[in-house]
C-alpha cells in the first residue's frame, strides 16, 4: 500500500515551536537512545531539525517555498520510505519499484498529493509531523532524504512539540521526497491541469458541468432521455491523466495494460437511476453509487453514443485512494459506449 493513505501532518504551531526539549517522560526514552545511536554512527554530522528529525541528504529546489500549511496545503511529491536499515516499505517510483521486484502494471506510480490541511472523522492526518517540517522547509523541484523518529511518524496534532515525545511512538522512518509541486487552491490547480489535458489531447470539448469536460466521438443513434429507473449497458476505460489504465470491461484492453483477471467477465456493465439525476446512479452489477463523474456521462450520454469524459477529483473519488490504482485527488479519464438499453 502506498505512503498516501499513510503518511500524517504537522499542525502550524509546530513549524514555529523552540527546538529545546525537556522530555520529562521515559515513554521513548529507549527509543531515543537508539535513534540517537543510530544518527552517531550513519549521520554524526546530519543537520537536526527543530522537532529533532535528522536531514541525511538535501539537494536544494529552485521553485516556491512550502512554507507552512497556509501557504500549501497540498504538496504533490514523489517518495521512497524505508526504515533505518534500508527496508524498503514502500515507493512512488516505478524504477525503485522494478529494482526491488514489486513492480505492477496496475499500480500508479508518479507523483501524488500530499494533503497537509485535512483531517479525517477521527483527527487522524495523513502526513506525518516528521515528514511535514522536512516538507516546509524545501522549495518545489528539491529532494531531502530525513530520518524521522518514531514519535513523529504518527497521525496526531500536538501544539506543544514536547507532546509528540511524551505521547506517541512508532518505528523510525527514512523518507526520501522530491517535491513536485506545492499548491494552494488544489480545485482550481486541477481545472487548469484537465484544461491543458484537453488542449494536448482531445482539443474541442464541452464543459456543461464544473469540472466536467466531454467530448463526443460517435453520434448516437437517436437522442432520447433516459427516463428514471431505465437500464442502459456501457463499456468504459478508465484511467488517470498520465495514461495510466485503472479499470475497464473491456478484455483486449485489459490485457494490453496489464488488468486482465481470468475470473472476471468482461462484458458492458449495467447501470440505472432511480430519479434520472446524475447523483443518484447506480451501478447495477454491484448494486453500489456511480462515481458523479461517471453519472453525469450516463445521464447526459444516448444510445450508440461514444465519447471521453475528463472530470476534476470531486466528481471522482475526492481525497480517497483507490487501491493502488487511483491515488487521493485524480482526476479521471473515461472512454465511454452506451452499448444498449434495457427493454421493459
Amino acid at each position: 500500500m502506498k505512503l498516501r493513505n499513510t503518511i500524517g501532518i504537522l499542525a502550524l504551531a509546530v513549524l514555529a515551536a523552540s527546538c529545546a526539549k525537556s522530555y520529562s517522560l521515559p515513554a521513548n526514552l529507549t527509543s531515543k537512545k537508539l535513534f540517537d545511536a543510530w544518527v552517531q554512527v550513519n549521520a554524526p554530522t546530519s543537520a537536526e531539525t527543530e522537532l529533532g528529525c535528522r536531514i541525511i541528504e538535501d539537494e536544494p529546489g529552485t521553485g516556491a517555498l512550502v512554507g507552512d500549511v497556509l501557504d500549501h496545503p497540498y504538496v504533490y511529491i514523489e517518495y521512497t520510505v524505508s526504515d533505518l536499515d534500508g527496508n524498503i516499505a514502500s515507493t512512488t517510483c516505478e524504477t525503485t519499484a522494478r529494482r526491488l521486484g514489486t513492480y505492477s502494471e496496475s499500480t500508479y506510480y508518479g507523483p501524488v498529493v500530499a494533503d497537509r490541511l485535512n483531517a479525517d472523522s477521527y483527527g487522524r492526518y495523513t502526513v506525518c509531523p516528521g515528514l511535514d517540517e522536512a516538507l516546509s522547509t524545501m522549495r518545489v523541484g528539491g529532494r531531502r532524504k530525513v530520518a524521522v523518529p518514531g514519535w513523529l511518524t504518527g497521525t496526531t496534532r500536538y501544539s506543544d512539540p514536547e507532546d509528540y515525545y511524551k505521547n506517541e511512538s512508532g518505528s523510525h522512518l527514512m523518507y526520501d521526497v522530491r517535491v513536485v509541486d506545492a499548491v494552494y487552491d488544489l480545485e482550481a490547480y486541477q481545472i487548469k491541469e484537465i484544461e491543458r489535458y484537453m488542449e494536448t489531447h482531445l482539443h474541442k470539448v464541452d464543459s456543461t458541468l464544473y469540472g466536467y469536460y466531454y467530448i463526443q466521438t460517435q453520434a448516437p443513434k437517436n437522442t432520447d432521455k433516459w427516463e428514471a429507473n431505465d437500464v442502459i449497458y456501457v463499456n468504459y476505460t478508465g484511467r488517470l491523466l498520465n495514461g495510466h489504465v485503472f479499470d475497464t470491461t473491456i478484455k483486449d484492453t485489459a490485457k494490453r495494460y496489464g488488468l486482465y483477471d481470468a475470473t472476471k467477465t468482461y462484458e458492458p456493465m449495467y447501470v440505472t437511476s432511480i430519479s434520472g439525476d446524475y447523483k443518484d446512479v447506480t451501478i447495477t452489477t454491484s448494486n453500489s453509487g456511480a462515481i458523479y463523474g461517471f453519472g453525469y456521462a450516463m445521464t447526459t450520454m444516448h444510445l450508440g453514443e461514444k465519447g471521453t469524459a475528463v472530470f476534476y477529483a470531486a466528481l471522482g473519488y475526492g481525497n480517497s485512494a483507490q487501491g493502488t490504482s487511483i491515488p487521493a485527488y485524480a482526476p479521471l479519464r473515461f472512454d465511454f459506449e452506451i452499448v444498449r438499453k434495457k427493454e421493459n
